[in-house]
């Protein structure tokens, strides 16, 4: 092999191997960058966001429901607060729920609470899914902000 042959061979690979670094920065960064805009999303807007990813990372165990702790960890900075609801209204499992939330619900009365029929001083976001072949009612609520301000 001569060595015109051997350089050009030699060139191609470090071409070659530094594209491959190149992509591989490339696609680690596009990922990282794509994980922020998620947590972004995830801390400012944890109810349309968050609860899909709370469901979808959930296992369902002996002794009930387990949920991601980074995602719970978010719920308390958020403010927020999570009840799991079976089938009756009765609340299951519940996460930095303040005092004042009921631990079951009556037939209708948390549809009352959700459209604003009956006064609640929280926003509520009710995510209705079924996993593991039972439906899996989780109740998200944050303190209400602008209830006070509006009737003002």
């Amino acid at each position: 092999m001569n060595i015109k042959r051997r350089l050009t061979i030699r060139f191609v690979l470090q071409l070659a191997t530094a594209g491959a670094f190149v992509l591989l920065i490339v696609a680690a960064t596009f990922f990282w960058a794509l994980q922020r805009v998620i947590d972004i999303r995830i801390s400012s807007d944890f109810a349309s966001v968050g609860l899909n990813q709370l469901v979808e990372s959930s296992e369902m165990g002996k002794d009930g429901i387990h949920f991601d702790p980074q995602l719970l960890e978010q719920v308390k900075k958020n403010g927020g607060w999570l009840q799991s609801l079976d089938e009756n209204g009765q609340v299951e499992q519940s996460y930095n729920t303040p005092k004042d939330v009921p631990k079951s619900y009556a037939p209708g009365e948390l549809v009352s609470y959700w459209t604003g029929d009956l006064p609640f001083p929280y926003g509520l976001y009710l995510w209705v899914q079924e996993k593991d072949g039972r439906p899996f009612t989780l109740l998200y609520g944050e303190p209400n902000q602008l209830g006070p301000l509006l009737k003002k």
